[in-house]
């Protein structure tokens, strides 16, 4: 007997989870960066959703139930009640998500120190960075994309990487 699949649907109650898997990777800490990207390699990111905790069956174990209470549990043997009417379930929105200091601390510290460019006619000079730290000086190649830029110093405050090689 061959079974053919038409979707895959994968569930986590974590929206921090949902919210990491739809970023790139390389901003991420290495414990989680590895984590995500095997989870964007292996799978579609569209095919995760969000079950509540409360509708998760896994929690059900997690936090630990009486064996004799498991054999009445509808939730522990059919799943959360969405999926029995076949619902339509909508997308988790983790727009909110950014705020929270457990999403946040696994992004890796970037500096964000202020830079300027320099415009001459077409030509766009390098960005320059001075580090806080005498010394330490660096260039990051830009090209402008905007030609109605006018000749001149302008200020732009944005997030560079620094190789300090």
């Amino acid at each position: 007997m061959k079974i053919s699949f038409h979707s895959t649907v994968l569930w986590t109650d974590s929206t921090i989870v949902l919210a990491w898997i739809q970023k790139d990777p390389s901003v991420l800490k290495p414990f989680v960066r590895n984590r995500v990207s095997a989870i964007q390699n292996l799978t579609e990111i569209n095919a995760w959703k969000h079950v509540p905790s409360k509708e998760n069956p896994a929690d059900i174990i997690s936090r630990g139930i009486d064996p004799e209470k498991i054999q009445d549990c509808n939730l522990w043997w059919f799943g959360p009640s969405f999926l029995q009417d076949h619902s339509v379930v909508s997308p988790c929105v983790c727009s909110d998500i950014n705020d929270n200091e457990l999403y946040q601390r696994e992004f890796k510290k970037t500096p964000t120190d202020p830079v300027c460019l320099v415009v001459q006619g077409q030509e766009v000079l390098p960005i320059i960075r001075l580090a806080r730290r005498p010394g330490l000086t660096g260039t990051v190649p830009v090209f402008r994309q905007n030609l109605g830029v006018p000749t001149g110093l302008l200020h732009v405050p944005v997030k560079i990487k620094f190789d300090y090689r």
